[in-house]
């Protein structure tokens, strides 16, 4: 498997304003990863003519 970073984004936020729409991730498979040093990692899995790639979007708080 292929592991592409789509978007990778440095931010600083409240977590009030995180919030990410379950429901549009549902066919990804999406795996959550929060770090202690407050980094929040947004795995899904997706297919590209045929071959399934794993996409990571990073937001750091």
């Amino acid at each position: 498997m292929n592991t592409q970073i789509v978007k990778e984004t440095a931010a600083t936020i409240n977590a009030a304003d995180l919030t990410i729409d379950i429901e549009s991730l549902a066919g990804l498979k999406p795996r959550f990863e929060c770090l202690p040093s407050g980094v929040f990692w947004v795995n899904i899995k997706t297919d590209k003519q045929g071959e399934p790639v794993e996409e990571r979007i990073l937001v750091t708080a």
